[in-house]
């Protein structure tokens, strides 16, 4: 049979890495006749929109109705469950942190959660969360782990990429489409959200590392993509570290245009440029629950040096490991890794004596490519939501009607026709 899927997420043009993993996920989802609904939490607000999907031939394969957040303060929590009896769908697919969601709600829902873990051990209050969940899905192996030491078990279902979109290209002529200095010897690239105000992404370990390194490598710049004005002042922190470490780095830092890059006109062919124009991928972060950025470098050719914790066994083919010490999560209470500056270092040194290495970008991109799109669709989701179904037959779970009256609105079927959904 085929699934009515309610998906509670961010809208798939926004700036999220939920979004990414929205755009790059729900697509085959439509291709393989399952009727899917979008609600968001961030990215659309004031009416639906529709988001109409292709076939692999470019065509029109079907419409995912995409409807607006209400309160993303609240994660629009409160939206869900009259959302998922509205649509009457089957399961409702989270794909986000799932802490943020109560069981008082979720558990009046088939509610399948598609959730990072990042420390270690799982923190109590995603424990919580997950005590409704009919089949908690997790982009890590080492995720799965840590939930099974907590008594939840997970089923691994990770991140992807187009691969026939990242793939390996010219330098040179990567660099002169993104405008960088003609006198670049050695390019190393940050691509990390910032969000989180205790750095979560490790930017300062990174720029520390970088500024000892470029002291003794002239013509090394580094690109970094994410938001300046966001929870870490970036600026702020290149000036700290000129004056630690006795450096101009504003000269040796490369930005993408801030206009540009607030409006969301970085699209995917303009990050496979930065990848194949970088000669490292640098990755100093506290945890991850994933790390597309390590998948999209790996897959155009490039080498990774990233933080030795959570998924790095499993997304590391070609690059280095960065030594670190426990950090501990104040408020969630767990474990994560801070990186050794010293460490930092050491791993752009290997990258430079291993600059322009063809047989390590193969490598990269050999073992990056299991993470294409459609290889982990067939390969995690199909069989995944074979096993959701046979659980939403068996076992539906009663909705109480809720009191809500709602008009009826139009919404979409897999073939991209409307039918009248009534508030059952």
């Amino acid at each position: 049979m085929s699934l009515s899927i309610y998906t509670h997420s961010t809208a798939p043009w926004s700036a999220s890495s939920y979004s990414i993993l929205v755009t790059r996920t729900l697509p085959n989802m439509v291709r393989d006749g399952h009727q899917v609904t979008l609600g968001t939490f961030y990215g659309l607000q004031g009416g639906p929109l529709p988001w109409t999907i292709t076939e692999k031939n470019g065509k029109p394969g079907g419409t995912v109705m995409v409807f607006p957040s209400i309160n993303g303060n609240t994660y629009d929590v409160e939206v869900m469950i009259p959302a998922y009896q509205y649509f009457k769908a089957d399961i409702l697919l989270a794909i986000c942190d799932v802490w943020v969601f109560p069981p008082e709600q979720t558990r009046h829902a088939n509610f399948v959660p598609w959730l990072p873990i990042d420390m270690d051990p799982t923190p109590e209050p995603v424990l919580k969360s997950l005590q409704t969940a009919v089949y908690p899905l997790v982009y890590s192996k080492w995720g799965v782990e840590v939930l099974a030491k907590d008594g939840v078990k997970a089923h691994y279902v990770p991140g992807s990429a187009p691969a026939d979109i990242y793939k390996p290209g010219d330098k040179q002529a990567a660099r002169k489409s993104l405008a960088f200095p003609d006198d670049a010897e050695f390019v190393v690239s940050i691509v990390s959200a910032n969000k989180d105000a205790l750095d979560r992404k490790g930017f300062a370990e990174g720029l520390l590392g970088f500024a000892r390194f470029a002291k003794n490598h002239p013509q090394t710049y580094l690109y970094i993509h994410t938001n300046w004005g966001g929870a870490v002042d970036i600026q702020a922190l290149v000036s700290g570290v000129s004056k630690r470490e006795g450096i101009d780095l504003q000269k040796l830092i490369i930005r993408p245009d801030p206009f540009v890059f607030a409006m969301g006109l970085l699209d995917d062919r303009y990050m496979v440029a930065v990848y194949q124009a970088s000669d490292v991928l640098l990755n100093a972060c506290k945890s991850e629950g994933f790390g597309l950025p390590l998948i999209e470098a790996q897959m155009c050719g490039t080498p990774v040096a990233v933080t030795d914790f959570a998924t790095t066994d499993e997304l590391l083919f070609a690059g280095w490991k960065i030594q670190g010490q426990p950090d501990w999560s104040n408020g969630l209470n767990s474990w994560r890794i801070r990186v050794y500056i010293d460490s930092v270092v050491d791993a752009l040194e290997e990258a430079y004596r291993n600059r322009g290495n063809e047989k390590l970008a193969q490598k990269a991109r050999n073992g990056a490519i299991r993470f294409d799109n459609d290889t982990v669709f067939n390969q995690y989701w199909r069989p995944a939501l074979k096993e959701i179904e046979a659980i939403v037959s068996k076992a539906r779970v009663a909705m109480p009607n809720l009191g809500h009256d709602v008009p009826k609105v139009p919404t979409p079927t897999a073939n991209g026709a409307h039918q009248e959904a009534v508030l059952a």
